[in-house]
């Protein structure tokens, strides 16, 4: 460029700086930067940029994001400081171009505080600060941190939204419309996920509150719960039973001191707790659908087995109530899922007050229902010793029917002088039927005892007086009378009666 050009273009420009007026606001580096576009038309113009020096000499410096030339024909300022600390500054001055290139002319500098110091200056303060307020604040130290690649100011954006959240959360004061309202702004705001979480959590058990016994509502709340809150659904997460009591006594704050493995196990608690309460409203009050409560405790809540084995027990408590009128393979399931339940006692009561029932229809069988008698205490009792005697008394009703002998022979006895005996030498069936018709029973027996061998008896009747209670058992063959001290006490045997044999 000629001498009389360069003349001609400062002459320009000094025209141009002569029209301008007073600086406008001062504007950030981040802002003037996307005016990047339009910076040819703001040639000459008075500005004022806010900003981080990068670097400065005597009459040059940088400013952190800009690749601007920043040029001065005053000596500036010093601008930097020890241990790398970045210096915020006002830069007056206006866009210059010089053939081809531009630059910004510096005319003032002046040093304006750090923002980390700006930051706490800024903080809300007092009991009338607002969330509004800390948001504010955490916007801009996050738009400042994000452009200057500042960690420090970026932690401090995120304090500050956890502040506003935090109030946010005080002011909603437990309620959930207003805390799914923070719920919403905490997820907008793209805060951290522990945050959200916090605030969640708080919600849910107001949601749970308010739900009260509203079936539907809970429904709805233990879908949610499963599906925001992280681990609810994995049953090996655990609560200790010391832990359990905190937590309800103080959900939100015991929740909020706990680690990420500990609150795991709350959601799990909550959403399980939550299940429990759903099947337990959904009981009938006659128990008819025990059972079916039991079973989906142990597939939904399986860590309440407890509960499930309490269920449990009322089903078979009202199974045996009418175990006399089941069939064979009904009984035989109750009796599996009393022996479950450790019950084997119950087990065998059922099945003995079962065969006492089919005892009464099957005599009327005659020597056929005698052997299905046999069969059943081989099948369900294991006794063979009970199914020789009912046997024995087919044979009494059919003598030489064939089938009967051969299915004495198969339990060990043979027919010798038309008597059977046992193969290996022993006591004859005539002994032993003695004792059988008898029953057995021996005078100071217990009637536990009793019934243990012969099952319930056909009928009993008792009588009451001096303090004792007669009671007589009647079995199709003997006769029981027992004596019982008290209304409680153990009933023994006193005497035994044989009963003429029907045929």
């Amino acid at each position: 460029m000629s001498t009389w050009q360069t003349t001609l273009c400062r002459l320009c420009m000094i025209v141009v700086i002569s029209g301008a007026g007073a600086p406008a606001a001062p504007v950030s580096m981040e802002a003037f930067l996307k005016q990047k576009k339009t910076w040819s038309t703001q040639i000459g113009k008075l500005q004022v940029l806010e900003g981080r020096c990068g670097s400065a000499s005597q009459l040059r410096m940088t400013m952190k994001g800009c690749s601007l030339e920043f040029s001065s024909k005053r000596r500036l300022p010093r601008l930097t400081r020890r241990g790398g600390k970045d210096v915020n500054v006002l830069v007056t001055g206006r866009l210059l171009k010089e053939g081809a290139k531009l630059f910004f002319s510096v005319e003032k500098v002046k040093v304006q505080p750090g923002d980390i110091e700006m930051f706490n200056q800024r903080r809300p303060r007092g009991a009338r600060a607002k969330p509004e307020e800390w948001y504010r604040l955490s916007d801009w130290a996050a738009k400042r941190g994000r452009f200057y690649k500042d960690r420090e100011l970026l932690e401090k954006a995120r304090v500050a939204e956890r502040e506003g959240l935090s109030l946010s959360r005080r002011t909603a004061d437990g309620r959930s419309d207003r805390l799914e309202e923070v719920v919403q702004l905490a997820v907008s705001r793209k805060a951290d996920p522990r945050t959200v979480q916090l605030i969640r959590h708080e919600l849910l058990w107001a949601l749970k509150t308010d739900a009260g016994r509203d079936l539907p509502k809970l429904k709805q709340l233990r879908k949610r719960i499963g599906r925001e809150l992280t681990g609810s659904r994995d049953t090996t997460n655990r609560l200790g039973e010391k832990q359990r009591a905190l937590y309800l006594r103080d959900p939100v704050r015991v929740y909020e001191e706990a680690d990420d493995v500990e609150q795991r196990a709350m959601h799990r608690f909550l959403f399980a707790s939550l299940s429990l309460e759903i099947i337990l409203a959904e009981a009938r009050s006659d128990g008819s659908n025990a059972r079916a409560i039991a079973s989906r405790i142990r597939q939904e809540v399986p860590e309440r087995s407890d509960v499930a084995d309490t269920w449990e027990l009322k089903a078979l408590e009202r199974d045996r109530r009418r175990v006399g009128q089941m069939n064979q393979g009904e009984m035989e399931e109750m009796v599996a899922r009393l022996r479950a339940a450790k019950q084997p006692d119950l087990a065998e009561e059922a099945i003995d007050t079962w065969l006492t029932v089919q005892q009464r229809s099957l005599l009327e069988l005659g020597t056929a229902g005698r052997m299905q008698l046999a069969d059943l205490y081989l099948s369900l009792k294991n006794d063979p010793r009970t199914a020789v005697e009912w046997l024995t008394r087919a044979d009494d009703l059919s003598p030489g029917n064939a089938e009967v002998a051969k299915r004495l022979k198969r339990l060990g006895y043979v027919k010798r002088q038309g008597r059977w005996v046992s193969e290996d030498g022993g006591e004859t069936v005539a002994t032993r039927r003695k004792q059988f018709d008898a029953g057995g029973i021996r005078e100071g027996m217990v009637g536990r005892e009793v019934l243990s061998q012969h099952g319930k008896p056909g009928s009993v009747s008792r009588v009451a007086a001096a303090g004792l209670v007669s009671e007589i058992w009647v079995y199709e063959r003997f006769v029981v009378y027992l004596v019982r001290k008290g209304g409680n006490g153990l009933a023994t045997v006193r005497a035994v009666r044989n009963l003429r044999a029907r045929r």
